[in-house]
This record gives C-alpha cells, sequence and structure tokens, in this order.
C-alpha cells in the first residue's frame, strides 16, 4: 500500500512539473512576442541630422551631454532639443529648401559604416538649432518659433510606446520628422526596456497621462490646434486617446473648443471596445483620425492575449466593422508591407505628405468607405522603413 502511495505522488509531481514546463514556455514565448523592436540599419551613407524637440517626464542622467535614465524624475516634466542623426530616407525625396528651413544638415559617407551604428556629428554639420535645454516657459517659445520656419505652419506631437529608451525616442521622432517634413516634439514617457516590463510599462504609461495632458493644453495655448498632429504609436496611442477624452469632457457646459487638424493610432495596444465606448467622442475632437493597423501584429496579438483574449484597436478582428462607421474615421492596413509592429513612418509620412500611399512599390486601395488596404505591385517585397 505504500509503495502505491510513493508511486502515485512520483506520478503527481512528474505531471506538475511537465505543466509547469509548459506554463513557464508559454510565459515566455509570450514575452518574446513584446520584446522591444529592433530596427535595422544597413549599408547607409546618406544621413540627416535632425533637432528634435522633446519633453519627458524621465530623470536626468549625471552627464554633460543630454540624456536620460529609465525612472521618473519625480518633479515637472524636463524639456529640450536635441540633433539626432537619422538614415536619410528610402523612397522620398526631401528638397533642399525643406532641409534649410528646418536646420537639418545632410551627410555623406564615401565608406557605409557597420551596421547598426551612427556616424559622429562633426562640428561643422553640427545645425544652427544647438542641443540645448529649456524651461517649460522657454520650449513653448522655441517651438512656435521653429513651426515659423515651415510654410504651412504645421507641427506633431508624437508619443512612443513601450519598452523604448530616451535615446531610441528621439530616434524614432527624427525618423518621423524626415517622412512628414515638418516639426516634431515627442513627449518621451519612462518605459523601461526588457520584454519582461511590458505590464509595468503600462502602468507607467498611466502614471504619465496626467503630465502629457498638461503639456498638450499648454502647448495649444501658444500653437493652433488645427496646425497641430497628434500621433500615438503602440501603448502611446493610449496618451493621445486619454487626452482627448478629458477634452471631450469639457465641453459639457457647451464650450466649444477648436479642434486638431488630426489624429493619429499607429497600431494602437489600447482595447478596442473600450476605445468603441467613447470613439464619437475622441474623433468630435479633431478634424479627421486615422488608424494604421497590421492584421498579423504579432506584439499585439500577444498583447492581446496578456490582456484576457480582449482585440486591441490596432488588431481588432471582428470589431473593423464597428471601427469603419465613423465618418472622420479612416482605418489603414498595413499588413501587406511586412512592417509590422514597428512605427510606419514612411506611410504616415507619405498620408500627411500627398494623402494617399501611391508608389512603385505599393498603393493604397479602398475596400471600403473608410478602411483602405496597402496592396503590393507585382514582383514587391517588403522594403525597408
Amino acid at each position: 500500500m505504500a509503495t502505491d502511495s510513493r508511486k502515485m505522488l512520483w506520478r503527481t509531481l512528474i505531471f506538475l512539473y511537465i505543466g509547469l514546463s509548459c506554463l513557464l514556455y508559454g510565459a515566455c514565448s509570450i514575452l518574446s512576442d513584446l520584446a522591444p523592436v529592433k530596427e535595422e540599419v544597413v549599408d547607409v551613407r546618406d544621413w540627416l541630422v535632425v533637432p528634435i524637440f522633446y519633453a519627458t517626464n524621465r530623470a536626468r542622467a549625471d552627464s554633460k551631454q543630454i540624456d536620460f535614465l529609465e525612472k521618473k524624475n519625480n518633479g515637472p516634466l524636463a524639456f529640450g532639443v536635441k540633433n539626432i542623426c537619422v538614415p536619410y530616407p528610402e523612397k522620398v525625396s526631401i528638397s533642399p529648401e525643406i532641409i534649410d528651413r528646418l536646420g537639418w544638415r545632410l551627410i555623406h559617407l564615401q565608406k557605409a559604416i557597420p551596421s547598426n551604428t551612427l556616424p559622429v556629428i562633426l562640428p561643422e554639420q553640427k545645425n544652427h538649432i544647438p542641443d540645448q535645454e529649456f524651461s517649460p516657459r522657454e520650449v513653448a517659445s522655441a517651438f512656435e518659433k521653429y513651426r515659423g520656419l515651415i510654410v504651412n505652419g504645421d507641427v506633431v506631437v508624437f508619443v512612443h510606446g513601450c519598452c523604448v529608451t530616451f535615446k531610441t525616442s528621439l530616434e524614432r521622432t527624427a525618423k518621423l520628422a524626415v517622412q512628414m517634413q515638418t516639426p516634431v516634439i515627442v513627449y518621451s514617457w519612462v518605459s523601461p526596456i526588457g520584454f519582461e516590463k511590458y505590464l509595468e510599462n503600462g502602468t507607467l504609461a498611466q502614471q504619465a497621462y496626467d503630465s502629457f495632458c498638461t503639456f498638450l493644453d499648454r502647448l495649444a495655448q501658444r500653437v493652433p490646434t488645427d496646425k497641430t498632429i497628434v500621433i500615438g504609436h503602440s501603448m502611446g496611442a493610449g496618451f493621445i486617446d486619454e487626452a482627448f477624452v478629458r477634452r471631450f469632457e469639457r465641453s459639457y457646459g457647451g464650450k466649444v473648443l477648436p479642434k486638431y487638424k488630426e489624429i493619429i493610432f499607429s497600431q494602437p495596444d489600447i482595447d478596442a471596445r473600450v476605445y468603441l465606448n467613447h470613439d464619437k467622442n475622441t474623433i468630435s475632437q479633431a478634424n479627421k483620425t486615422t488608424i494604421f493597423m497590421v492584421s498579423d501584429d504579432p506584439r499585439l496579438r500577444t498583447a492581446a492575449l496578456a490582456h484576457g483574449r480582449f482585440e486591441r484597436l490596432g488588431l481588432p478582428g471582428p470589431l473593423l466593422d464597428e471601427l469603419c462607421k465613423l465618418d472622420t474615421q479612416d482605418i489603414i492596413d498595413l499588413t501587406v508591407s511586412g512592417i509590422g509592429h514597428n512605427l510606419p513612418a514612411r506611410f504616415i509620412g507619405s498620408m500627411y505628405r500627398i494623402g494617399t500611399i501611391n508608389g512603385s512599390d505599393y498603393n493604397l486601395v479602398q475596400k471600403q468607405k473608410h478602411l483602405f488596404i496597402l496592396e503590393r505591385n507585382d514582383s514587391t517585397t517588403p522594403t525597408k522603413h
């Protein structure tokens, strides 16, 4: 009898071991899908140096150069401008006038540097807008002055996604600025890198909503809202949605607030049903709203699993038809591009500059009244973005 009991105990322990191993394997698989996206830089000879304005709730690094840590500063937001070097974009031309007006600098290398490295910016290649830090009052004035360098006066406010360093957030912002060819200011929030910190990022994002909403409201006092485009990528979309839900609530007493030029949600990592519950309120605050999605986005698929298998706005599944019913909101499906969860700076820039995506490799095709699908031209393979 004792022998049978011992056998049963061993069998139970073995089954528990197998079960726990499967759970751990599944968890590791989920977390690996949530790992930060690596953006490859290979064989680049032409580069642009771009001044990027920023607002951040990160703690200042103990460095002579402008840099910030992966922890909160427990005080007011920090502001400044920093020059960032990014590859000259493929499949888009930038006029010398734009480069000169925006204070960019073009660097051409005789020989490509090793992959995923950046060229050294020599003194003669630095912009006439130097790296500097600002007080809250100074940054609004400086950014407003920078906005005046562009003919149409448009500006972009960008909020990045999760698991991103300060340096990476500015690099992504610079790529967006180059593609849109207009001034961009980034709200860089504390978003610790590491795939195991996805849920921690979600909490830190919510903790930063208040400071972002205040920042956006104060910027609107200096820059006209009808000249302002707000863009949220991945988890950064939650900042945008929260800000405009709050803004709508201020109109309950009949107060009419001027509309923003456009709201852009790029592969938004927010709950789709929650958004649908108030989408009319959000989009009423802008002349136009655009949602960029990728129907096989592995990170949003895993994010949905981490949130109880509920659909994410950037991967709406059966909720897509509901999202296509609003007159001032368009959905653009970029699946065929192979971009995954990367920021689609090229396509956002194309939609802003020419109102469509029409080139030698891709075309944008309307499938429903407010649903557009990117289609690849014959013999075209996914390109770099």
